[in-house]
């Protein structure tokens, strides 16, 4: 006679063996959350350093004022002992200026050589008259604030263009091709034909 065939029950799983595939499993995942979580941190650091690269490279120079160096005659007949808080200042720097480029004429070249420097040019020059009446009757290379243009360009803001009438800044203005950066603390006049100087300070 034939013998009964028995079922052998196929071996359970263990539940150790299924904690280990389930622990492998999960480690894969934290790896790989871990992977993806460090490439977003760095992808932001680059591009928070690349933001904050170009806002300090296009920003850093609203931390500096450009001066021009101007030959200042502190005339006498300008400048009554009686009335030096209100005496005429702006016409001090605009005689200094027009003594620079004796070529300029016209009244509209004027008025474009005039802004060559900011309002701040005379309270410069009162300043320094208040602290020194002895100034008075001499010349002096004195430092004056630009005009915000003159600022805008030498710190490469605005192009000077080449074409007649284009800018204030033409290639066929007599004043603003001249127009050179110094070295910090220069108090010479530029050579060369240079006759004006412009250096950062400070604001």
């Amino acid at each position: 006679m034939n013998k009964p065939q028995t079922n052998t029950p196929q071996s359970k799983p263990k539940a150790i063996d299924i904690v280990k595939k389930g622990l492998a499993k999960r480690y894969r995942s934290e790896r790989r959350f871990r992977i993806m979580g460090l490439g977003a941190i760095i992808a932001s650091l680059v591009f928070l350093s690349f933001l904050f690269i170009t806002i300090i490279g296009n920003g850093y120079t609203a931390l500096f004022q450009t001066h021009i160096q101007i030959h200042v005659h502190f005339d006498p007949e300008r400048l009554p002992q009686d009335q030096l808080n209100t005496a005429d200042y702006p016409g001090i720097v605009k005689a200094a200026l027009r003594d620079m480029f004796p070529e300029v004429k016209g009244r509209s070249d004027k008025r474009q050589l005039y802004r060559l420097v900011s309002s701040g040019a005379a309270f410069r020059l009162r300043k320094m008259v208040l602290e020194n009446r002895k100034l008075i009757g001499t010349r002096q290379w004195v430092w004056v604030p630009a005009d915000d243009d003159v600022d805008m360009l030498i710190k490469g803001h605005l192009e000077r263009k080449t074409e007649t009438g284009d800018s204030r800044f033409s290639a066929s203005s007599s004043i603003y091709p001249s127009l050179r950066r110094a070295t910090p603390g220069s108090l010479n006049w530029p050579a060369s034909g240079e006759r004006c100087a412009a250096v950062f300070s400070p604001c």
